[in-house]
């Protein structure tokens, strides 16, 4: 976490507020510049530890420093704005029913967005038609996991599959988490997933994932990674696919970025030059209407 006074306390009280209470809560305070420190250092349980960067070395290395300081049978991360339901660990915990070496738990996203201090749900990241759920759980290799439409998981991971295979976090920008779990599951893992969301993620205006760049950092990432890692033939066919989903999204950013700024004669041309900018924007309007009005009507801010 970096300067997340505001939301830091909320985030380690879901965490250690767990129905599965045998946890370790690893707070790596990467050199705030506000008050954070201080709203950490008024938590109070023996089941908290609190480490602080003297600077800022980024997300990758924050995380990096958690898990080398972790010694629990499992690494579950939770950003500093986000939650998880109270019955998370032990509802992910129970799909190991078999205590498998080669699988990583992660559940379905909830959505949401800030109101005051409280998040409202959106909704669910995948509502089916994405994974196809049997009994409420699918097992996905990664050429599944890699044609998703979104990649977003937050998962929980064996220690001993991190200190033997020496994955760790890269420093990027944005899409650090993506890598991350794209290299776990190349060690030859698969991903277990409830169709339950049990994380809470915050859609964040200003955050990273509001990033203008994040499609082409997206890409540099994928494609750094299929230059580096021995993908199978499927496995590199859905990875090329998403990079040219990724060069559309580059392509779309710019006009989407001047009617949020209303530079309307810039879009014009734009749509002048690429008639393609309007079509897509037509497709993903409905979509983005109800978002805004949903969080209007709840007294949100929207990204």
């Amino acid at each position: 976490m970096h300067n997340g006074r505001e939301t830091i306390a909320h985030a380690i009280h879901s965490a250690l507020g767990q129905t599965h209470s045998n946890v370790e809560v690893i707070v790596v305070d990467d050199a705030s510049t506000d008050s954070t420190w201080e709203e950490l250092s008024a938590q109070r349980d023996s089941r908290l530890r609190l480490i602080r960067h003297p600077r800022n070395l980024g997300e990758g290395a924050s995380r990096n420093t958690a898990v080398a300081a972790a010694t629990g049978t499992w690494i579950a991360m939770l950003d500093a704005d986000d939650t998880w339901d109270g019955r998370r660990l032990e509802k992910l915990l129970s799909l190991d029913r078999d205590g498998g070496e080669g699988v990583v738990l992660a559940d379905n996203i909830l959505h949401c967005y800030g109101t005051g201090g409280n998040l409202k749900p959106w909704r669910r990241q995948w509502d089916g038609s994405d994974i196809r759920f049997t009994d409420g759980i699918a097992l996905l290799n990664t050429t599944d996991y890699l044609g998703l439409k979104v990649l977003l998981l937050k998962p929980l991971i064996r220690r001993r599959l991190l200190l033997e295979t020496g994955i760790v976090h890269s420093n990027r920008v944005f899409g650090a988490d993506t890598e991350f779990l794209i290299r776990v599951l190349k060690s030859g893992c698969r991903l277990l997933i409830t169709d339950e969301p049990l994380y809470f993620y915050r859609k964040a205006p200003g955050s990273m994932s509001d990033n203008p760049r994040r499609a082409t950092l997206m890409r540099e990432m994928f494609e750094e990674l299929l230059r580096e890692l021995p993908f199978s033939a499927a496995e590199a066919g859905a990875i090329r696919r998403r990079i040219g989903q990724l060069r559309l999204e580059e392509r779309y950013m710019p006009f989407l970025r001047d009617l949020r700024s209303r530079q309307w004669l810039p879009a014009a041309v734009r749509v002048c030059r690429d008639p393609w900018l309007l079509g897509e924007f037509l497709r993903r309007l409905p979509e983005s209407l109800r978002y805004r009005m949903h969080v209007a009507l709840h007294g949100g801010k929207a990204t």
